[in-house]
């Protein structure tokens, strides 16, 4: 049994028709329109000015990544 709700292990899992319900359509297509909203966005002025200057400011992270995470 798992800590946050009852599971039998062996039962059968559920099938698809149970899964794909229309809330998770609606949630898979509203992510997909909010990656090619991102998309265009970046490729326009402002997203690719807002890494520019972020890159100085985190010039410091970047040049020390592997003391960070060996650490």
């Amino acid at each position: 049994m798992k800590w946050f709700c009852a599971y039998n292990v062996a039962g059968q899992p559920d099938g698809l028709e149970n899964v794909l319900c229309l809330d998770f359509e609606f949630l898979n297509r509203l992510s997909i329109l909010a990656l090619m909203a991102a998309r265009c966005w970046r490729a326009r002025r402002p997203g690719t000015a807002i890494p520019a200057c972020a890159r100085p400011r985190t010039a410091l992270i970047r040049n020390n990544l592997e003391t960070i995470f060996s650490g």
